[in-house]
């Protein structure tokens, strides 16, 4: 039979395991944040990075691309452990190259998207969102 006490403390152990998860990927966007020289203490190299906040180098890296992506919502994702960070990091990596396609395009390849895309998606999925 299943106590109250048992219930209690596996959720005790369980939420342990989890803010420890959740500690990780704070250190990994604390090392990306320290690599691009917000805060008091900054890092040259991915490596002095991650050795000041004990994560491996690609965490480093996918918590920066998820940083230079600007989503909130993604952010929180991963700090509070419902997406993974190497998951959060392939959205981000996905936006990154979609918005420095944009950018970099010509007025040319801008309207050979608005024709390949067709102007209904255009609208609905970049405009109308914004108003």
């Amino acid at each position: 039979m299943v106590t109250l006490i048992t219930i209690c403390n596996s959720y005790r152990w369980h939420a342990t395991r989890r803010s420890e998860l959740e500690n990780t990927t704070l250190r990994a966007f604390t090392g990306a944040a320290m690599l691009f020289g917000e805060g008091p203490i900054s890092a040259k190299t991915v490596a002095e990075a991650a050795a000041s906040v004990a994560v491996c180098g690609a965490y480093i890296i996918a918590a920066g691309q998820i940083l230079k992506a600007g989503d909130e919502e993604l952010l929180r994702a991963a700090l509070r452990g419902n997406v993974s960070l190497m998951a959060a990091a392939e959205r981000a990596r996905a936006r990154l190259y979609l918005l420095r396609g944009f950018q970099a395009g010509t007025p040319e390849d801008l309207k050979a998207v608005g024709a390949i895309v067709g102007t209904a998606v255009v609208w609905d999925g970049l405009i109308a969102p914004q108003l």
